[in-house]
């Protein structure tokens, strides 16, 4: 099972308000782009400090960072839903 499905695994831990304030000003002074603060809080609550770093460290060698980073951090928060309405759907947590 991958991070993201995975509830019992140290690297799903929940993040606390200040790590996840902190990532989300680190992501947007790296990206110049300031006014996506909120959705990268709520990204990073949702997949994780770790995954979000993950993706941050595969987007540092590509010809245009910010939108290849955008680009996965929308399909990892697809996925986390798709998760999420599986789960409730099934009577989940």
């Amino acid at each position: 099972m991958n991070e993201i499905g995975n509830e019992n695994s140290e690297l799903n831990k929940k993040p606390t308000v200040q790590q996840v304030d902190d990532l989300a000003r680190a992501i947007c002074s790296q990206f110049s782009n300031h006014e996506y603060f909120k959705w990268y809080c709520s990204a990073i609550w949702k997949l994780g400090e770790h995954r979000v770093q993950e993706l941050r460290a595969r987007v540092s060698d590509a010809k245009d960072p910010a939108r290849l980073f955008t680009t996965l951090l929308k399909e990892d928060l697809k996925i986390y839903e798709m998760n999420e309405t599986l789960r409730k759907m099934l009577g989940g947590k």
